[in-house]
């Protein structure tokens, strides 16, 4: 991966001074790896007592980003220039494992926790009781910072809202934790309540049970094996978690109903433990898109819109709920359902999963005004009442005694058409086609008369033809 264009560029961009200060950056050994892939080079930029700054590197991209938010600045520059020392292996920058961090150590005290800080350099660690600010040659993250606002009440009550906040920083910077004596990784998910789905009665119940994971508290922080969470508080509310606690049932028709909206929408507020075996063990991930079918049958268009998963459908939507036709599950976007639906109410003007019937010439209207709108799919076709954008071809000629209208369409739908003041007459041959407005307005008074005229043969009486001559 070569850095040369990289360097060019973040070197163009960066004004002398700039860049002169990312030099000394740079050789005050201020700049530490943190990782590389095919795409991206990482590094992070410490500063004396603030928060460390994350520099990416896009050397495919001819790109850069830094966490101070500049679109060029000395973190940048100092960082190609370690990038480069790094790559040729000459006075390579150090990386994150061997700066100086801070570690945190948690001991059990009775029912609650004590946490301590340990600095620590390498494999070992002393005790740190100071103030972050006054660190240097330390690699500090935004939940040092956290954790020091926190300890200001003290190390060992924490409140719970105090551990929220200082488990959501330990997960983001990934710090290092460890409780009496051994690591611990962390989640800011909150461990509570467990909603179990449980075969029953042919069909399936969901309960709220009591969270058998949980291996310890310690007021606001919970252990489940080597992981720490905090201590959930139910986001249920009171007419939610009486149900739940009673149970909520549902038949088995209703299985695509609990695995793909009631149990994603549970899944957010508590755990779920599913300990059945028959629901549809298959989800998949598809993004909702617009089906029209279309059908002549005869006596009008039959239009059918749905919003569908999958292609071929393995489920549609109708009346808000899924309705599924395989044993895979698609994952609900509502968001984008509602998008879709909106989408085809304004194009198409028919309802939603309701077979919709359109006839004569309002069909006929409807394809050429309405579908051309459309951004689903179609399956079918319009059949007699396709349309086509060609006017109709007309013509008026006499042989003898009898008239002739040369056209593609009945004379007497013609005229129909016209005295309705409709657009569109049917073709003889199936399909609609637009009433040549200049002709009928030069012809369409005569060409009535004539009809009207005619006598059961065809033939004109002779004041008929000539008017027609």
């Amino acid at each position: 991966m070569s850095l040369a264009p990289l360097t060019k560029a973040i070197r163009e961009a960066a004004a002398e001074h700039l860049w002169s200060a990312g030099v000394r950056l740079f050789r005050q050994g201020r700049v530490v790896f943190e990782e590389e892939d095919e795409e991206e080079i990482r590094f992070s930029v410490t500063n004396p007592g603030r928060v460390a700054l994350t520099v990416h590197l896009w050397p495919k991209d001819t790109d850069w980003g830094c966490d101070c938010g500049r679109d060029i600045c000395i973190h940048a520059a100092a960082t190609v220039i370690a990038a480069k020392q790094r790559a040729s292996g000459a006075a390579a920058p150090a990386s994150v494992s061997d700066r100086a961090r801070l570690h945190y150590s948690l001991k059990r005290m009775g029912k609650n926790l004590r946490l301590d800080r340990e600095l620590q350099r390498g494999e070992t660690r002393e005790p740190f009781a100071g103030k972050v600010r006054n660190l240097k040659d330390v690699h500090l993250v935004k939940a040092d910072f956290v954790v020091e606002e926190v300890l200001q009440l003290g190390n060992t009550k924490i409140p719970t809202v105090g551990w929220k906040r200082i488990l959501k920083a330990w997960e983001a910077d990934q710090s290092p934790v460890s409780l009496n004596g051994e690591p611990m990784s962390i989640s800011a998910k909150p461990m509570g309540d467990v909603a179990r789905v449980t075969d029953q009665d042919g069909g399936f119940k969901v309960h709220l049970v009591r969270n058998n994971r949980i291996d310890e508290a310690f007021g606001g922080v919970v252990r489940v094996g080597n992981r720490l969470h905090p201590k959930g508080e139910s986001p249920l509310n009171t007419a939610q978690r009486s149900a739940l606690v009673r149970g909520v049932f549902f038949d088995k028709g209703e299985a695509g109903r609990l695995v793909a909206d009631f149990l994603p929408g549970l899944r957010k507020k508590v755990y779920v433990q599913v300990l059945t075996h028959k629901l549809p063990a298959e989800v998949q991930d598809l993004k909702p898109r617009l089906v029209a079918q279309m059908e002549d049958k005869g006596s009008g268009l039959q239009v059918l819109v749905d919003v569908v998963y999958g292609d071929p459908p393995i489920g549609r939507i109708r009346r808000g709920k899924l309705e599924l036709f395989t044993r895979a599950i698609p994952i609900r976007d509502e968001k984008e359902e509602r998008r879709l639906i909106k989408h085809a109410e304004h194009a198409l003007k028919v309802p939603l999963g309701q077979a919709w019937s359109l006839h004569g010439a309002e069909a006929a209207e409807w394809v050429r005004d309405r579908l051309p709108r459309w951004k689903g799919s179609i399956e079918g076709n319009p059949g007699r009442f396709a349309f086509r954008e060609k006017a109709l071809s007309m013509g008026i000629r006499q042989e003898g005694s009898n008239l002739h209208l040369d056209t593609e369409a009945s004379p007497d739908a013609v005229l129909s058409a016209w005295r309705e003041g409709r657009s569109l007459v049917p073709l003889t041959d199936g399909g609609w086609a637009p009433l040549p407005k200049d002709f009928m307005e030069k012809y369409g008074s005569l060409l009535a008369d004539l009809l009207s005229a005619r006598r059961a043969d065809g033939s004109l009486p002779k004041h008929a033809t000539l008017a027609a001559a």
